[in-house]
């Protein structure tokens, strides 16, 4: 059962919907699954929006396709009235129009994703529908400026030519999800093999606290 934690007017049988066929919004695979994923985890935030004369959905096609995906018997609906079709239509249309003149600030979007993860509580960036790829093309550059920064310090400087200085040592404890999700495909082994024989070392049970308590250490 999906909590519902948005206003609707009637929880409806999914079959009993029908998507409007003019809807020129299509939505890919991978959008479809990580709505379905936010919707399963988070619960339905918002209904879907449906005309309550012709019975077409007008706002929510990819909540309903997200539904469908989970096996979702009803969904949330709010009908609207509409004086016409032309009416209807134009609010989709619109709905999915207004939606692309907004934007997302990168340096702004930075700062909130590592708010969230300076919270204390278990959150998977994945319900903010981006995926790994995506929030690791995020942080990669800014990681790479504080490593090189932190390379230049003098105890880098002074530090013995016999052993090569951690690049992150002294970073501030939000940046833990951003070593996480940097490590790709070239070096990912060896990350792994480290953090494995870190975690047994001190007897740590997940990477988050052991990349946290290598930080403590190191700062």
């Amino acid at each position: 059962m999906i909590k519902i934690n948005c206003s609707y007017d009637e929880l409806v049988p999914i079959e009993q919907l029908t998507p409007n066929r003019f809807n020129p919004n299509h939505h890919p695979d991978s959008q479809i699954k990580a709505l379905a994923e936010v919707i399963r985890k988070t619960g339905w935030r918002a209904p879907i929006v449906a005309g309550k004369k012709s019975g077409l959905i007008n706002i929510g096609h990819g909540r309903y396709q997200a539904a469908k995906l989970l096996g979702v018997t009803e969904v949330p609906v709010d009908w609207q009235e509409f004086n016409n079709e032309a009416e209807e239509y134009s609010a989709m249309i619109a709905d999915n129009k207004l939606a692309e003149e907004s934007y997302i600030d990168e340096d702004e979007l930075r700062e909130v994703m590592k708010a969230v993860q300076d919270m204390d509580v278990d959150f998977d960036l994945a319900l903010t529908g981006f995926n790994t790829d995506e929030i690791a093309d995020l942080f990669r550059a800014e990681i790479q400026k504080q490593a090189k920064e932190l390379e230049q310090t003098p105890e880098a400087e002074e530090s013995s030519s016999d052993a090569a200085p951690n690049p992150y040592a002294g970073m501030k404890e939000s940046s833990v999800r951003m070593v996480q999700v940097y490590f790709d495909d070239t070096n990912i082994d060896e990350y792994r093999r480290l953090v494995k024989e870190f975690k047994t070392k001190h007897g740590i049970d997940n990477d988050s606290d052991a990349i946290l308590k290598a930080f403590q250490l190191l700062a």
